[in-house]
């Protein structure tokens, strides 16, 4: 409903972003708003879909090459998995930063 409302913006291509909702969680309408409204002005966004596991996280970055990385989680006890990504990131040396 709202891709054509925001068609009316700049659409010169602003950077890719990937995005994904982290192992053990399925929840994915916050995602697919982000992933909408990302899209709406510009960027290539990438969504990985559900239950995307550290590694998968880590392989796509690595294929894709994204400007951004997006980390979904609705559920509480689905959030640790966020730095169990960032932990492989780091292993994998994507990240210069701890």
């Amino acid at each position: 409903m709202l891709a054509p409302y925001l068609s009316d913006f700049d659409r010169r291509m602003k950077g890719k972003i990937l995005l994904g909702t982290v192992k053990d969680d399925v929840h994915d309408i916050g995602k697919n708003l982000v992933a909408v409204m990302l899209s709406g002005v510009g960027f290539d966004v990438i969504d990985l879909g559900i239950n995307v596991s550290g590694e998968q996280f880590v392989n796509q970055v690595a294929e894709q090459k994204p400007n951004i990385l997006g980390l979904s989680a609705l559920l509480t006890t689905t959030m640790p998995e966020m730095r169990n990504v960032i932990e492989a990131l780091n292993k994998a040396e994507f990240r210069a930063w701890g």
